[in-house]
């Protein structure tokens, strides 16, 4: 979820939780004002509960507007947050573009990764039916449900109807040196979870380091591999498992199918808290790779941990 730049007017000043409360607002406004929210999932009033295959998020500037990705297509929308800071009303929405980190004057990031054979990017089925899940709740007056202060991170938009999103507060995650959580891989125009490929998987993860080379957990072993990162692509060689242990045949097919995406030559988009890797971008049909979000940063000792 690409960052849209400070929204915190000059001679902003800071509140209890660290974020910026402009001049004139309210502490309880500008807690949900001026800060990233990742849509985490929708709830719709039939009980249907779904989350986002990409990133979807959404940030109030505090002064009548609001910016986002509807997990897909950015968008720009009228919303003001009223002084309470328990509802905000939902104008005019002007989606544009299509992937979720394209390139705005505000954000100053790269775009998605995944393009199909004319250069733009694809919006896999799944993401559109998400987005329009979302459309139809962002929308109109919404009530905002708990709190957004440092320690509680989570909080809702509701409608009349019960319908919810629930949002949970972001923090920008730099390429290196952050432990990158695979949530899905891409498989053509669609999607799928590692644990839906080799049910009791462990959870697939990796690092890029400063030093050139990249390792992680392909869910059963551990891997290293050579990456040569540039400003979208990277150069992948030399990719070979550490570790040998036999998880079955599944996990087996899951690391094989990783491990060919570590010998390709690769597109990648950074946003607020996410990674897409895209192996075969020209041709859409045939990509592959696979989208992550931030876990932690690690420490030294967890690094040469890692390395062994």
């Amino acid at each position: 979820m690409a960052l849209v730049a400070a929204l915190s007017a000059c001679g902003a000043k800071t509140g209890p939780d660290g974020v910026a409360e402009p001049d004139g607002e309210s502490p309880a406004r500008s807690r949900i004002a001026g800060t990233h929210w990742n849509v985490e999932r929708l709830t719709l009033d039939d009980g249907t509960t779904t989350a986002p295959h990409g990133s979807a998020w959404i940030e109030f500037d505090g002064r009548g507007h609001a910016a986002g990705s509807f997990g897909c297509h950015r968008f720009r929308a009228g919303a003001e947050v009223n002084a309470a800071g328990d509802r905000v009303r939902v104008g005019d929405i002007e989606a544009y573009g299509s992937g979720e980190s394209e390139q705005s004057e505000e954000a100053g990031q790269s775009e998605e990764s995944g393009q199909s054979g004319d250069g733009k990017p694809e919006c896999s089925r799944e993401r559109l039916a998400f987005e329009s899940y979302m459309k139809k709740i962002f929308r109109g007056d919404l009530r905002i449900i708990g709190g957004a202060s440092q320690e509680m991170v989570l909080v809702a938009l509701g409608n009349e109807r019960k319908d919810r999103l629930q949002l949970q507060r972001g923090r920008s995650a730099p390429l290196l040196g952050t432990k990158w959580t695979v949530n899905s891989l891409i498989d053509g125009d669609t999607q799928v979870g590692p644990a839906e490929l080799a049910p009791g998987v462990g959870e697939v993860s990796v690092v890029f380091e400063g030093d050139g080379t990249v390792h992680g957990f392909l869910g059963c072993n551990s891997f290293k591999a050579k990456a040569e990162v540039g400003e979208k692509s990277m150069k992948f060689s030399e990719a070979a498992v550490t570790t040998h242990n036999s998880c079955g045949q599944r996990a087996d097919a899951l690391e094989a199918r990783l491990l060919r995406d570590f010998r390709k030559d690769a597109l990648f988009s950074l946003g607020h808290d996410y990674l897409n890797v895209t192996t075969d971008a020209a041709t859409p049909s045939q990509a592959g790779g696979f989208h992550a979000k931030a876990g932690s940063r690690r420490s030294g000792e967890e690094k040469e941990g890692e390395r062994k």
